[in-house]
C-alpha cells in the first residue's frame, strides 16, 4: 500500500489546506488510485484469512486479524489448533492390534468399539511421494508425508472414534465459530466410509455438538470440512480435568481401511490452507502431555542405552536419575521407569542387574523425581523414564 500522492498532499500526508494563505494552499484530494489501493489491501486481508468478502459485513477485518495473527487465546503460535495434526509423532511407538481405549500417536485418544480383541490395527505410516494436500510437511523423522491408518477387520459393535483433548481450547473457543478440516482416503478397495466430526465440551454437563456425515469414497486424498459455532458456557466452574474434545467417529457394524492426515482446527467459517507449526514446535506442545528419555524413534520398553538417565548413588534412592522436562507438563505426570538393559518395568539398572522400582519421590510438572529401588551398595545406576499427563 502507498501513501497519498494526489494534489494537495504533503510528502505522502494529508493536509486540510489553507485558503487564507497567499497563494491559497489546497486541501488534499482523494484519488482513484488511493481508494483502489485501500480497498484491495483490505480485501487481501479478508481473502488471505480464508473468508469470502461480504457486502456490509463489518466484522471481516477483525476476524482476519484474529485468524492471521493467531489471536485465539490458546497460547499456540499457529492458526492450526491441533497438535500432531499429521500424526508424525508417535513417541509411544504403537503399531499393534488393539481393542478398547488408549492413547496411540501423541495427543490422540482412540476408542475401538467392538467385542473382539484382534480386529483393529491403528498404525503410523509414511508416504514418500504423495502429499495429502497443499502445505503438507515431510517430517524430520520419516523423510516422507505422515498419516494414520485405521484398519478394522471385524464389524464393530458400536461407533469407534479418535479424538484430541485440550483444556485451553475449551476456554478460548467458548462460543466461537470454528472450522475443522482433514484429509482422508481409503486404503485399497472401494466403497464408502462415513466419518462424523464432533466436539465435546467436557465441563460436567458434557455438551456434544455433532457434525454432518462426511463420505470418504476414494483412494486419493481428499479434504473434508465442517463449520460450527460452539455453544457458550460459564467457565467459572471449570477444573483441571475439563477439556474440549475434537472427535472423529467411524462406522459401526462395518469393516474398513481408512487413512487420515493434515487435521486442522481454526477460527472462522472456512478451511484455510493447512498449516503445520514445524516439528520442533509440535514436539514441545506434545511434550506437555507425554515425555520420554528414549530417543524419539525408540519405543518405551526397548532394550536401549540411547538417552538413558545415568548417575552414581548409594543406598536405595536413585536421586541422580531425576530429569527435568523440556517444558512444564500440563499437570504432575505419572512416571514409569524402565530398565535399559532388560526393557522391563518398573525397573532401574543397579549393580549390573535390573532392580524393581518400589516408588517415585519428588515428581513435579517440571521433573521426573527419582526412583527408589531395593537396597544397593554405592555404584552406577541407569534407567529410562516416561511421563504422562494426558487429559
Amino acid at each position: 500500500m502507498f501513501r497519498i500522492d494526489g494534489p494537495g498532499s504533503l510528502a505522502g500526508h494529508w493536509t486540510a489546506g489553507d485558503p487564507t494563505a497567499i497563494p491559497p494552499i489546497p486541501a488534499t484530494k482523494f484519488t482513484r488510485d488511493w481508494f483502489e489501493d485501500l480497498q484491495e489491501s483490505l480485501i487481501a486481508c479478508v481473502v488471505d484469512s480464508g473468508q469470502t468478502p461480504i457486502k456490509l459485513d463489518f466484522t471481516q477485518i477483525s476476524k482476519s486479524a484474529r485468524i492471521l495473527g493467531s489471536d485465539h487465546g490458546s497460547g499456540k503460535a499457529s492458526k492450526n489448533l491441533i497438535d500432531n495434526s499429521n500424526f508424525w509423532l508417535n513417541q509411544r511407538g504403537f503399531s499393534s492390534i488393539f481393542h478398547g481405549t488408549r492413547f496411540v500417536m501423541d495427543r490422540w485418544w482412540f476408542n475401538a468399539n467392538h467385542g473382539s480383541t484382534n480386529c483393529t490395527t491403528v498404525t503410523h505410516n509414511v508416504d514418500a511421494n504423495a502429499a495429502p494436500g497443499p502445505g503438507s510437511l515431510a517430517s524430520e523423522d520419516s523423510g516422507g508425508y505422515d498419516y494414520m491408518e485405521w484398519a478394522q477387520t471385524v464389524n464393530g459393535a458400536g461407533l469407534s472414534s479418535f479424538e484430541q483433548r485440550n483444556l485451553e481450547l475449551l476456554l478460548s473457543l467458548n462460543g466461537q465459530t470454528v472450522t475443522v478440516s482433514f484429509y482422508a482416503k481409503l486404503i485399497g478397495g472401494s466403497g464408502n466410509v462415513i466419518v462424523i466430526p464432533e466436539f465435546e465440551q467436557h465441563t460436567g454437563s458434557n455438551v456434544v455438538t455433532t457434525g454432518p456425515n462426511l463420505t470418504v469414497n476414494s483412494t486419493t486424498w481428499a479434504r473434508f470440512q465442517w463449520t460450527v459455532t460452539l455453544p457458550s458456557f460459564n467457565p467459572s466452574t471449570l477444573g483441571i480435568s475439563d477439556y474440549l474434545a475434537t472427535r472423529f467417529k467411524l462406522p459401526a457394524g462395518a469393516t474398513f481401511d481408512i487413512a487420515f492426515s493434515n487435521i486442522q482446527l481454526e477460527l472462522g467459517n472456512v478451511a484455510t490452507g493447512y498449516a503445520h507449526p514445524g516439528c520442533a514446535s509440535d514436539l514441545l506442545e506434545c511434550s506437555r502431555y507425554f515425555w520420554k528419555s528414549y530417543k524419539r524413534t525408540v519405543s518405551p520398553g526397548a532394550v536401549s542405552a540411547l538417552g538413558q538417565l545415568s548417575g552414581y548413588d548409594a543406598g536405595t534412592d536413585g536421586t541422580s536419575l531425576q530429569a527435568r522436562f523440556a517444558v512444564r507438563m500440563r499437570a504432575i505426570p505419572t512416571i514409569t521407569w524402565y530398565s535399559p538393559s532388560a526393557g522391563t518395568t518398573p525397573k532401574a539398572d543397579r549393580g549390573g542387574a535390573a532392580q524393581t522400582v518400589s516408588s517415585t519421590v519428588g515428581t513435579t510438572d517440571a521433573s521426573t523425581g527419582y526412583p527408589v529401588t531395593s537396597s544397593q551398595s554405592a555404584g552406577s545406576v541407569f534407567a529410562h523414564a516416561t511421563a504422562e499427563a494426558e487429559l
